[in-house]
């Protein structure tokens, strides 16, 4: 089996996601509420709130991509869909809330006076973007030390495979290190053609893979006809010593474009289709439409403002006045 499982990352990711979150919630509780903390976690079904509000944010984590690793993304662009989904998950549970007001911690209803936790949702949330992006800082340190980085194979030696090496080298943060390139001509052994050196011959795949604890062997061949080395990489697969991806494909991921130079068009016809299901189409549309009834919900009484405004400078109907001075533009 390949020696680092991408189920067992996602699994520990978002286990420890989940407790972040868990414990975001619970520290602010603690501080806003220390003399009824005990009973609103376990006298009010506080802890079953928390983990609604958990499961809640995970899901939208889920929908921003966040436990997606194989997708390759800068740290930058990773930070920004945190804060995004951080965000929305406040939106959507404040929707939620609002819609149904006993999920909140602390909500009781007594002779007609309504009291919750106040401040808790806040608090929490800004702990949370603190504990996560924290967390995914540390994720990126690890993943991008050379002793746990994920060690590739390059199979080639040719302008597409310095190319994607060159590529992978200038983003160290993906968490990939080249161990080597596979050439054809054994005089190549040991040359240098980037910063990794050729290590061998189609022949001795199998031996690099073992010897160096390869993860990921990359084919990036200019051509492959009767060059490919399919009894060597067949036996792989069958071991599941190592993961086998095409140099097209890995290009893509690791920086987010394709190249032209490598574009074959076998890649086109077998490169895979979206991964994802129609509940995630519709639970991704579901999650738009509410995004988008709330900010129109915010944006009414500043609409109705304007026009209030425009009404009382210039005379006439508002959408008249809009309409003709569209029209007049165009004209």
């Amino acid at each position: 089996m390949v020696r680092r499982n991408i189920w067992l990352r996602t699994f520990t990711l978002v286990a420890v996601e989940s407790g972040i979150i868990v414990a975001a919630v619970l520290l602010s509780l603690y501080w806003l509420f220390v003399p009824d903390y005990h009973a609103l976690l376990f006298e009010q079904w506080g802890i079953y709130k928390i983990l609604v509000t958990t499961f809640v944010c995970q899901f939208i984590f889920y929908l921003y991509d966040l436990y997606d690793l194989s997708t390759a993304r800068p740290r930058r662009e990773l930070f920004a869909s945190i804060i995004q989904a951080v965000a929305i998950a406040c939106l959507l549970l404040g929707l939620i809330f609002l819609l149904m007001p006993k999920l909140l911690l602390g909500y009781t209803e007594q002779e007609g006076q309504v009291s919750y936790a106040q401040g808790v949702p806040t608090t929490a949330m800004v702990l949370t973007l603190g504990f996560m992006i924290c967390w995914r800082v540390v994720i990126h340190w690890l993943l991008s030390h050379p002793r746990l980085a994920e060690k590739v194979l390059i199979v080639g030696a040719g302008t597409p495979a310095v190319e994607l090496a060159r590529e992978v080298l200038a983003r160290r943060d993906l968490g990939y290190r080249i161990v080597g390139f596979i050439a054809e001509d054994p005089v190549m052994i040991g040359r240098s053609l980037i910063n990794p050196s050729v290590i061998g011959v189609a022949n001795d795949i199998n031996s690099i893979v073992e010897r160096e604890r390869v993860d990921r062997v990359v084919v990036a061949l200019n051509d492959r006809r009767g060059h490919l080395p399919v009894d060597q990489l067949l036996e792989l697969r069958l071991q599941g010593s190592a993961m086998i991806e095409e140099g097209t494909t890995f290009y893509e991921r690791v920086t987010g474009k394709i190249s032209v130079e490598m574009l074959r068009p076998s890649w086109i016809i077998f490169s895979g289709g979206s991964k994802r299901s129609r509940t995630w189409f519709a639970a991704r549309r579901a999650l738009n439409f509410a995004i988008a009834l709330v900010g129109i919900a915010l944006s009414f009484p500043v609409a109705l403002l304007t026009a209030l405004a425009i009404k009382l400078e210039s005379p006439g109907p508002i959408c008249l006045c809009i309409s003709e001075s569209t029209f007049d533009v165009t004209e």
